[in-house]
């Protein structure tokens, strides 16, 4: 897995872990506590432009409120997370069990 496939997927997850639907939001301050902390310093240099890829890909979208960055889920996001065929579902979902292993 890339750098930036490994960003992408964490970004990914923290929508999943909150049960986000298009236009829900993560704020910069988890993405400067929880997403660089946890990454090597390549990846950490590599971040800003995980963004940017997922956001022209419609993954995300960035708002600013109050001096600060939002990252809302987009269409193209939404579909990658919860997928709507129950084949790709099933495929997901064992991928990331044997991972563990």
């Amino acid at each position: 897995m890339s750098m930036n496939e490994k960003i992408k997927t964490q970004i990914l997850d923290a929508f999943v872990a909150m049960s986000a639907k298009v236009g829900d939001c993560i704020p910069e301050r988890w993405i400067s506590q929880k997403l660089i902390p946890s990454l090597n310093p390549k990846e950490q240099a590599e971040v800003n432009g995980t963004i940017d890829g997922m956001k022209n890909e419609g993954f995300i979208t960035v708002h600013r409120r109050s001096n600060m960055l939002d990252i809302a889920l987009g269409q193209a996001g939404y579909d990658a997370i919860y997928p709507s065929d129950p084949v790709a579902a099933k495929t997901k979902i064992r991928t990331a069990i044997l991972e563990q292993f």
